[in-house]
C-alpha cells in the first residue's frame, strides 16, 4: 500500500527525494523502488539494477534541440492566430501534427506568456 501512495506523489513530482535526477513519467516512481528495496534487503544486485535504469532511461530520453522548443510554441501560435473564431485542442493537436499531452504544455506556456486565453474548449490568440 505504501509503494501505491508513493507512486501517486512521484509521478506528480512533488516531493520526490531524488529531484533533479528523476525522469518523469513514471521512471522516478522505478528508481525510488529499487533504492527502498536496497535498504531493506541489502544486495548488490538492486543498486546495479537502479543504475541501469537510470542510465537507459536517459540515454533513451527524448531530447529537444537547440531552438525546437521556441519553434514549436511559434508555429503552434501562427495556427491558433490564423483562426479568429477559436480552435479545440484536437484541432489544434491535428494542424501541427502533435500528440494533445504534449500540446498541453505549450498552450499552458503560452497562456502563462499571455499570448494566447481559453474560453471554454476554445482556444484563441490575443
Amino acid at each position: 500500500m505504501k509503494v501505491i501512495k508513493q507512486r501517486a506523489v512521484y509521478r506528480s513530482g512533488e516531493h520526490c527525494p531524488g529531484a533533479g535526477q528523476c525522469f518523469g513519467a513514471g521512471f522516478c516512481f522505478l528508481k525510488h523502488v529499487f533504492v527502498n528495496l536496497e535498504k531493506y534487503f541489502p544486495t548488490a544486485t538492486y543498486h546495479q539494477v537502479s543504475e541501469e535504469l537510470a542510465n537507459l532511461m536517459e540515454d533513451n530520453m527524448a531530447r529537444l534541440r537547440d531552438g525546437d522548443k521556441e519553434q514549436y510554441t511559434d508555429q503552434i501560435y501562427r495556427v491558433i492566430r490564423g483562426h479568429r473564431f477559436g480552435l479545440k485542442e484536437t484541432e489544434i493537436a491535428r494542424s501541427v501534427g502533435m500528440e494533445r499531452r504534449r500540446l498541453n504544455n505549450y498552450l499552458r506556456e503560452l497562456q502563462n506568456d499571455g499570448r494566447i486565453i481559453k474560453e471554454g474548449r476554445l482556444w484563441h490568440s490575443k
